[in-house]
């Protein structure tokens, strides 16, 4: 019995459901152990003077929502506070943790639909690349994303670059797959800067494999009009001239950044860059030598490291100058996770279809993430997440203070801290605006001593949930194991074990 070809957006809905679900409890476990109802640095400018002000005395126009903040046009996350402020009467900075859960999981569930295929010749492929997502994706890299509300733009961009590259690069052009990822990667650019390098990703598979279209009008339409999101994403890019001071300083400082970037989990060491993107390059290397066109998945896999690459460039570019030591802040490193998928990718076709030695560097390659991860994992334990812990406290007491007494020594009283702005006289603004103070988060103007924290109830039972969906997930990634049996002609049964 011959096996279809796979294909994207195949994955089994069990699998990809489950996993999506233990990703977002795992994340909102996070949320209740280490988050917090104040609001941070952005939120109290961008958030409550920018959007929260204007909507509550109808000022607020419609071109207010596109307008540039910093380097990004944040319209989807606009509309998705204003959602929030609408449904909850007011500022609820939980529920805004919870939809940054829910798009950082939906992301991974996307993922795992368009992969869910990955194994060309073992049926443990699938279940290799679905334990890979879920150790990427639960991992806590990117905790500053996780527990700031603000920053949704990152994962709204991940999820719709996604989206776009399966689209465009695994797609027939025009048909609605297609579409629906360029759409997605025009809609990225209302995300954030770097939603648009997704379109330029896409536009350089397609380019590659154009090889064998060459002669056909449509591959060629279809190439331009991705390059036509690209061009007009450009064109009305932001460039504030007070982050100049943020960009690289010289070519060295660049490469440095870049290193280090293209080198995650190992931030810390910049030539581990060499073994991070090396799945990819062998796996290019291959089809190459063999004359072997890339498969619509391994086009997506190249893409999502075309991407990591990218975003790693951009990183480097536009804030290597203010980076210590030249790593990647934690609220960059979400976009450079979509390129270890396509190594991960990588590695598994090669491990499935190579030699003894090229299944020994897969394996190795693995063991090397794992172990960056961990180094990763326990230095935001024990050293950022414990500060932040500290921080968002010490800030809570400072407005507290202020709140019941309006003195503005209450922003100096703490040698360590100076509230949670930059800038004391905006944290002040809010808190005297009858209008704003009103909608803050009733814990903040609660007094020290009472304990007025209000979690949803799926926060409140994270913990349990994750267990349950853990649970979950491992009956299904087993039952995605077993033998499926299959009727043949004369009746009998047989028994398909993945293998083509």
């Amino acid at each position: 019995m011959r096996d279809r070809p796979a294909t994207p957006f195949a994955g089994r809905p069990a699998l990809c459901i489950s996993l999506g679900a233990f990703i977002f409890f795992v994340r909102a476990w996070l949320i209740k152990v280490w988050g917090s109802p104040l609001p941070f640095w952005d939120q109290w400018d961008a958030e409550a003077i920018g959007l929260y002000a204007p909507f509550r005395n109808g000022t607020l126009r419609w071109q207010d929502l596109f307008r540039a903040h910093n380097e990004h046009h944040i319209l989807l996350t606009r509309l998705t506070d204003l959602a929030l402020f609408v449904a909850y009467g007011g500022w609820n900075p939980w529920a805004q943790l919870l939809v940054n859960a829910a798009l950082h999981a939906l992301t991974a569930a996307v993922l795992a639909a368009v992969f869910c295929n990955v194994a060309t010749s073992r049926r443990y492929g699938n279940a290799a690349f679905i334990v890979g997502l879920t150790v990427l994706f639960t991992a806590t890299a990117g905790w500053q994303n996780a527990l700031f509300g603000f920053q949704s733009p990152v994962y709204f961009a991940n999820l719709l670059d996604v989206i776009a590259i399966a689209g465009l690069c695994a797609s027939t052009p025009f048909r609605w797959r297609w579409w629906l990822g360029l759409f997605s990667a025009a809609l990225a650019f209302f995300s954030n800067a770097g939603g648009v390098l997704a379109a330029v990703a896409a536009l350089v598979v397609g380019a590659i494999s154009l090889e064998k279209n060459r002669r056909q009008p449509s591959s060629w339409a279809a190439l331009g009009l991705i390059a036509s999101v690209v061009a007009l994403s450009l064109l009305a890019g932001a460039s504030p001239p007070q982050h100049a001071a943020f960009h690289a300083r010289n070519v060295s400082n660049f490469l440095a950044v870049f290193a280090h970037c293209l080198a995650w989990p190992w931030v810390n060491d910049g030539l581990c860059f060499l073994v991070m993107q090396l799945p990819l390059v062998l796996l290019m290397i291959s089809r190459w030598r063999k004359k072997i066109p890339l498969s619509p998945m391994e086009r997506c896999a190249l893409a999502l490291g075309l991407f990591g690459f990218l975003q790693a460039a951009a990183i480097a570019y536009s804030r290597g100058g203010a980076l210590p030591e030249f790593r990647p802040l934690s609220r960059y490193q979400d976009p450079l996770l979509l390129g270890v998928v396509g190594q991960l990718f990588a590695v598994i076709v090669l491990f499935s279809g190579g030699t003894r030695f090229v299944r020994i560097a897969s394996l190795v390659w693995c063991a090397a993430t794992m172990a960056g991860l961990i180094m990763l994992t326990e230095t935001n334990f024990t050293l950022h997440l414990p500060f932040k812990r500290v921080q968002d406290q010490a800030n809570l007491a400072i407005v507290r203070n202020y709140a019941a007494s309006h003195d503005p020594a209450a922003f100096t009283s703490d040698p360590n801290f100076s509230g949670p702005h930059p800038n004391p006289r905006v944290v002040q603004h809010v808190i005297d605006d009858p209008l704003l103070r009103s909608t803050l988060p009733p814990e903040i103007l609660s007094p020290a001593s009472s304990d007025a924290t209000q979690l949803s109830w799926l926060i409140r039972h994270s913990a349990e949930l994750t267990a349950a969906s853990g649970l979950l997930l491992l009956c299904v990634l087993g039952n995605s194991l077993r033998p499926k049996s299959t009727r043949s002609a004369d009746g009998t049964t047989d028994f398909a074990d993945g293998r083509g």
